[in-house]
């Protein structure tokens, strides 16, 4: 089964996303073994809120959810609440989450599963890829660890 961290920017976009992940993991297809989140269609904290909120929805408990970048590297933060809503949900303004984001950070994440779980890790970003960023800037021997980049 494949070994799976998803890194987005929980806008619309992403949480169709999710909704085929849950089912992939449910079909026992996948095991997502976390999230982490990125500044994008919305700014960080929100797409973090936004992640737990639709897997929550799902009722799928994913281990962990993990907060990352507030903006990309090089650029001002550019979101789209335009597309997305104020909520990054399409102003669903779902009822907040049970379950808290991870203490741990984005690329803290990545980079333990990377070790966890060498050569097995399959990376599938739907978001700014800032938190892989950080993490090969951080420890440029991750790209030799993960399986797939997706």
């Amino acid at each position: 089964m494949k070994k799976l961290l998803l890194d987005a920017d929980t806008g619309i976009d992403d949480a169709l996303a999710l909704f085929y992940l849950a089912h992939a993991q449910k079909q026992g297809q996948i095991e997502i073994l976390g999230s982490t989140t990125v500044a994008g269609n919305v700014e960080v904290r929100q797409t973090t809120l936004n992640t737990l909120k639709i897997w929550e929805m799902l009722e799928l408990d994913i281990p962990v959810v993990a907060a990352g970048a507030k903006k990309p590297l090089m650029v001002p933060l550019n979101t789209a609440p335009f597309v997305h809503g104020d909520d990054g949900l399409g102003n669903t303004f779902l009822p907040a989450p049970q379950k808290l984001p991870s203490a741990e950070s984005a690329a803290d994440m990545i980079l333990r599963l990377s070790h966890e779980y060498s050569g097995e890790l399959t990376l599938l970003t739907t978001a700014p890829l800032t938190n892989i960023a950080v993490a090969l800037l951080r420890d440029p021997g991750l790209a030799k660890r993960i399986l797939n980049v997706v």
